[in-house]
């Protein structure tokens, strides 16, 4: 309710600087009619909020956390194939889930599938399943038991 009492002394106080300021004509015409159809929208701002916001206020925050894990898993999925790549394994598919806890998106479970897995260092005799779940863990501070690999 203060808010709303500021914003309206405030479109008044700067309606009087700007008709002070501007010369009289068109112009100044213009400004006023501008000033008061501002004026206007600001005095009925609580009765539209009232009915629109409310209803929608919901649906808003459901869509923005979804839209915000879904960035945050292709983020994280990208920089994890990156990752290993640059340690020689190429070819992979990385996908996240993320779960909202506490305010903050932590990772559900990385699934990284190596059906096409392309090694492009010279590395025999390795248990890829296991030097991926050991990289990929401590690079992004992932518990081991979250990361699953297959394929």
């Amino acid at each position: 309710m203060k808010s709303w009492l500021f914003s309206i002394i405030g479109v008044v106080f700067l309606s009087i600087l700007f008709d002070l300021v501007y010369p009289n004509g068109t112009t100044n015409k213009f400004c006023k009619s501008m000033f008061g159809v501002i004026s206007i929208f600001i005095i009925i701002s609580p009765i539209c909020s009232f009915f629109n916001i409310d209803m929608q206020s919901d649906y808003v925050d459901t869509s923005l956390v979804e839209n915000l894990s879904k960035s945050k898993e292709e983020v994280l999925s990208y920089q994890i194939e990156n990752y290993l790549l640059s340690k020689g394994v190429s070819n992979v598919n990385v996908e996240v889930d993320t779960i909202m806890s506490d305010n903050e998106f932590c990772v559900d479970n990385v699934y990284i599938d190596i059906t096409n897995i392309v090694l492009t260092e010279n590395t025999e005799n390795i248990n890829v399943y296991e030097v991926i779940i050991n990289e990929v863990s401590e690079q992004f501070d992932i518990n081991k038991e979250r990361i699953f690999v297959y394929g």
